[in-house]
Protein backbone atom coordinates (compact mmCIF):
# COMPACT_ATOMS: atom_id res chain seq x y z
CA UNK A 1 0.00 0.00 0.00
CA UNK A 2 2.80 2.35 0.62
CA UNK A 3 3.91 1.42 -2.69
CA UNK A 4 0.62 2.76 -4.16
CA UNK A 5 0.41 5.54 -2.47
CA UNK A 6 4.03 7.42 -3.12
CA UNK A 7 3.24 7.41 -6.93
CA UNK A 8 6.56 4.85 -8.18
CA UNK A 9 5.46 3.08 -11.05
CA UNK A 10 4.88 -0.64 -10.76
CA UNK A 11 8.26 -2.57 -12.13
CA UNK A 12 5.68 -5.73 -11.98
CA UNK A 13 3.59 -5.58 -15.69
CA UNK A 14 5.95 -8.82 -16.83
CA UNK A 15 5.31 -11.06 -13.30
CA UNK A 16 2.48 -13.22 -14.19
CA UNK A 17 1.68 -14.45 -10.90
CA UNK A 18 -1.59 -15.23 -9.03
CA UNK A 19 -2.00 -13.92 -4.92
CA UNK A 20 -4.99 -14.55 -2.68
CA UNK A 21 -6.16 -11.87 -0.44
CA UNK A 22 -9.42 -11.83 1.92
CA UNK A 23 -11.11 -8.46 2.35
CA UNK A 24 -11.11 -8.19 6.17
CA UNK A 25 -15.15 -8.24 5.87
CA UNK A 26 -15.26 -11.10 3.35
CA UNK A 27 -13.54 -13.09 6.52
CA UNK A 28 -15.55 -12.21 9.32
CA UNK A 29 -18.71 -13.02 7.04
CA UNK A 30 -16.76 -16.51 6.71
CA UNK A 31 -16.51 -16.85 9.85
CA UNK A 32 -20.12 -15.80 10.92
CA UNK A 33 -21.15 -18.73 8.30
CA UNK A 34 -18.99 -21.74 9.98
CA UNK A 35 -19.63 -20.93 13.25
CA UNK A 36 -23.71 -21.67 12.37
CA UNK A 37 -22.80 -24.07 9.69
CA UNK A 38 -23.45 -27.95 10.50
CA UNK A 39 -21.16 -29.03 8.07
CA UNK A 40 -18.38 -26.73 9.66
CA UNK A 41 -17.89 -28.58 12.56
CA UNK A 42 -14.45 -29.84 13.78
CA UNK A 43 -13.14 -28.68 10.13
CA UNK A 44 -10.55 -26.33 8.97
CA UNK A 45 -11.51 -24.27 6.00
CA UNK A 46 -8.96 -22.05 3.57
CA UNK A 47 -10.21 -18.48 3.19
CA UNK A 48 -9.89 -15.88 0.16
CA UNK A 49 -11.37 -13.85 -1.53
CA UNK A 50 -12.76 -15.31 -4.94
CA UNK A 51 -10.65 -14.03 -7.36
CA UNK A 52 -6.58 -13.75 -7.22
CA UNK A 53 -5.06 -11.61 -8.73
CA UNK A 54 -1.44 -10.57 -10.10
CA UNK A 55 1.01 -7.89 -8.19
CA UNK A 56 0.75 -5.75 -10.59
CA UNK A 57 -2.98 -6.00 -10.88
CA UNK A 58 -3.02 -5.52 -6.68
CA UNK A 59 -0.60 -2.23 -7.06
CA UNK A 60 -2.28 -0.96 -10.10
CA UNK A 61 -6.40 -0.84 -8.62
CA UNK A 62 -4.38 0.25 -5.01
CA UNK A 63 -2.87 3.12 -7.41
CA UNK A 64 -5.99 4.32 -9.30
CA UNK A 65 -8.30 4.25 -5.50
CA UNK A 66 -4.99 6.22 -4.20
CA UNK A 67 -6.25 8.27 -6.96
CA UNK A 68 -2.88 8.47 -8.57
CA UNK A 69 -1.40 7.93 -12.49
CA UNK A 70 -0.91 4.80 -13.53
CA UNK A 71 2.73 4.31 -14.92
CA UNK A 72 4.66 1.01 -15.08
CA UNK A 73 8.44 -0.06 -16.17
CA UNK A 74 8.06 -3.52 -17.51
CA UNK A 75 11.25 -4.87 -15.83
CA UNK A 76 12.17 -8.60 -17.23
CA UNK A 77 11.97 -10.83 -13.76
CA UNK A 78 15.17 -12.05 -13.95
CA UNK A 79 16.11 -8.32 -13.28
CA UNK A 80 13.63 -8.31 -10.60
CA UNK A 81 15.11 -11.05 -9.42
CA UNK A 82 18.67 -9.55 -9.67
CA UNK A 83 17.70 -6.29 -7.64
CA UNK A 84 16.62 -8.72 -4.81
CA UNK A 85 19.43 -10.73 -4.70
CA UNK A 86 21.78 -7.65 -5.11
CA UNK A 87 20.00 -5.62 -2.14
CA UNK A 88 19.34 -8.58 0.13
CA UNK A 89 15.24 -8.79 -0.02
CA UNK A 90 14.88 -11.92 -2.23
CA UNK A 91 12.70 -13.37 -0.10
CA UNK A 92 10.23 -10.24 -0.54
CA UNK A 93 10.62 -10.06 -3.99
CA UNK A 94 9.98 -14.15 -4.18
CA UNK A 95 6.77 -12.77 -2.33
CA UNK A 96 6.03 -10.41 -4.75
CA UNK A 97 6.70 -12.27 -7.65
CA UNK A 98 5.26 -16.16 -7.14
CA UNK A 99 2.43 -17.69 -6.83
CA UNK A 100 0.42 -17.77 -3.29
CA UNK A 101 -3.02 -19.17 -4.51
CA UNK A 102 -5.58 -20.60 -2.31
CA UNK A 103 -8.24 -23.27 -3.41
CA UNK A 104 -12.09 -21.97 -2.13
CA UNK A 105 -13.42 -24.51 -3.72
CA UNK A 106 -14.04 -26.77 -0.85
CA UNK A 107 -15.16 -24.08 1.36
CA UNK A 108 -17.83 -22.62 -0.85
CA UNK A 109 -18.39 -26.32 -1.45
CA UNK A 110 -19.05 -27.52 2.21
CA UNK A 111 -20.47 -24.30 2.80
CA UNK A 112 -21.84 -22.94 0.72
CA UNK A 113 -20.30 -19.73 1.16
CA UNK A 114 -19.55 -17.14 -1.51
CA UNK A 115 -17.45 -14.06 -0.41
CA UNK A 116 -19.91 -11.28 -0.60
CA UNK A 117 -17.59 -8.32 -1.83
CA UNK A 118 -15.09 -9.23 -4.88
CA UNK A 119 -11.48 -8.47 -4.53
CA UNK A 120 -11.66 -5.04 -5.96
CA UNK A 121 -14.42 -3.96 -3.93
CA UNK A 122 -12.38 -5.15 -0.57
CA UNK A 123 -8.71 -2.71 -1.56
CA UNK A 124 -11.15 0.11 -2.78
CA UNK A 125 -12.87 -0.82 0.89
CA UNK A 126 -9.69 -0.80 2.74
CA UNK A 127 -8.15 2.48 1.50
CA UNK A 128 -10.47 4.61 2.00
CA UNK A 129 -12.30 3.42 5.37
CA UNK A 130 -15.63 2.38 3.92
CA UNK A 131 -15.57 -1.44 5.91
CA UNK A 132 -15.32 0.45 9.58
CA UNK A 133 -18.33 2.49 8.31
CA UNK A 134 -20.58 -0.21 7.36
CA UNK A 135 -19.21 -3.25 10.17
Amino acid sequence: MKWAKSGLPSVFPKVNNKQSMIFIDNLTDLLRVTIHHPNAANRLFLASDKEALSTHEILSQLIIVYGRTLRSIPMPLAATDYAGKTLMREQAVRRLTKNLEVDLSETTQKLGWEPPFSVIDGLSRTVTGDHYRSS
